[in-house]
C-alpha cells in the first residue's frame, strides 16, 4: 500500500483548481508582496510560504510589473520649451529641428535660423533695403552703412545711408543748370553765371541747353549766316569771296 510521510514539511499543498495556481513567497519580503488571500496554506517550511493565486491575478501582476519596470526605466524628460528653448545645456529632450546658437545673444547674423536667448536684437523687416539712417536692428552685411559725414556729407554719389535731413541728390546730376537748385551735385558741374545769355566761344562753364551753341569749324566757318557761336576773331565779310 502507498505510504505517505507528513514529516515531509516542503510539499506543497494540493488544490484542484484550474483557475489558480501556487506561488511560495518569502517571509522575509515586504508583506505588500502577498495577498490577503483567506486560502493561503499555513503551513511553512522554514522562511517560506505557499498561496494559491488566482491565475488571472498572478497575470495582472506580471503584466503591470512589466508595465512598471519600463515607466521606471532612466528617460530624459521633454523640454517645455520645445524648439524655442535656448538653453545650449538643457539635456532635457527637443525636437529634432532644434538649434541653439552658439553665439547667444551676441548674435549679429541676420540670415541665422537657429534659436536665441530674450535680449538678443530682432532682424529688421525691411533687411537690405532698410533706408533708416536710425535703424539698430539687424541688418544683412550686404546693406549700405552709414555714412560717416551723416547729414553734412556734400558727396553727390555717395552709397551710404544718410539721415532724413540730408539734401537729396539732383536727378539730373551735372547737367542740371538750375542755378537755384538746392540738391547735390557732382563736384565737376560749374554752372554759367551767364546762363543761357553766354555768347563766349570758349566759356568752359556748363550752360542750359537752350543757349546757342559753338560752331563746330569755328574761325574757319565760312558762312556769314551761321547763326552759332564762333571766335572773337572770326569777322566773315558778307559778300564772301566777292569782299
Amino acid at each position: 500500500s502507498d505510504t505517505r510521510d507528513d514529516s515531509d514539511t516542503d510539499e506543497k499543498p494540493q488544490f484542484a483548481s484550474h483557475s489558480s495556481r501556487i506561488t511560495r513567497y518569502n517571509l522575509s519580503d515586504s508583506p505588500s508582496n502577498m495577498y490577503d488571500n483567506p486560502g493561503a496554506s499555513s503551513a511553512t517550511s522554514q522562511s517560506f510560504i505557499d498561496v494559491m493565486v488566482p491565475e488571472s491575478r498572478d497575470t495582472y501582476d506580471r503584466s503591470r510589473s512589466r508595465v512598471r519596470d519600463a515607466s521606471w526605466s532612466y528617460r530624459e524628460p521633454v523640454c517645455r520649451n520645445g524648439i524655442d528653448c535656448s538653453d545650449p545645456s538643457c539635456n532635457c529632450n527637443h525636437p529634432a529641428e532644434w538649434q541653439v546658437c552658439d553665439n547667444g545673444v551676441g548674435c549679429e547674423e541676420f540670415e541665422c535660423k537657429a534659436t536665441h536667448p530674450e535680449g538678443r536684437k530682432t532682424t529688421c523687416f525691411n533687411g537690405n533695403d532698410c533706408k533708416d539712417f536710425t535703424c539698430e536692428l539687424l541688418h544683412p552685411l550686404t546693406r549700405m552703412n552709414p555714412c560717416a559725414d551723416g547729414d553734412q556729407c556734400s558727396v553727390w554719389d555717395c552709397k551710404a545711408l544718410h539721415p532724413h535731413g540730408r539734401p537729396k541728390a539732383c536727378f539730373f546730376g551735372k547737367h542740371c543748370y538750375n542755378s537755384a537748385c538746392l540738391c547735390l551735385h557732382p563736384l565737376e558741374r560749374q554752372l554759367c553765371p551767364n546762363g543761357n545769355e553766354c555768347i563766349e566761344f570758349i566759356c568752359q562753364f556748363d550752360h542750359p541747353s537752350n543757349r546757342v551753341i559753338r560752331c563746330d569749324r569755328g574761325v574757319a566757318c565760312n558762312n556769314f549766316y551761321c547763326d552759332r557761336l564762333h571766335p572773337d576773331d572770326w569777322d566773315l565779310c558778307e559778300q564772301g569771296i566777292d569782299c
